[in-house]
């Protein structure tokens, strides 16, 4: 493998811990309880879903266009979330890095990782 699959792939684990965070976040972010309890909720249900569908060692990973629509359900709701919290500017940093590191992986057809 060279180096440019090696940095997709750190960058990818990095988004996907923005991803949960990013999210989590919005509870400390949020001043009303049923935001902090929603975001909280949100945060959980990502990293449920990832863990059991989306990562690489998974119990039962996806592969194909159901992992695709998958990361893409994930990674453009986490945009939402990120927009609904943070604002334009984070949202925008974070929906470049998600979505070119996306197409870098299926460029670079590195699925199986």
């Amino acid at each position: 493998m060279g180096i440019l699959p090696e940095i997709v792939l750190g960058i990818r684990f990095l988004v996907e811990c923005a991803t949960a965070l990013g999210v989590f976040g919005g509870v400390f972010v949020d001043p009303k309880l049923v935001g902090k309890v929603l975001w909280g909720l949100l945060a959980t249900v990502a990293v449920v879903v990832w863990s059991l569908w989306g990562a690489p060692n998974s119990s039962h990973p996806l592969r194909g266009v159901w992992k695709l629509a998958l990361e893409l359900i994930v990674f453009a709701a986490a945009t939402g979330a990120y927009w609904a919290i943070y604002g334009n500017r984070a949202t925008l940093i974070y929906a470049f890095i998600a979505f070119s590191d996306l197409a870098l992986y299926y460029l670079l057809h590195m699925q199986g990782n």
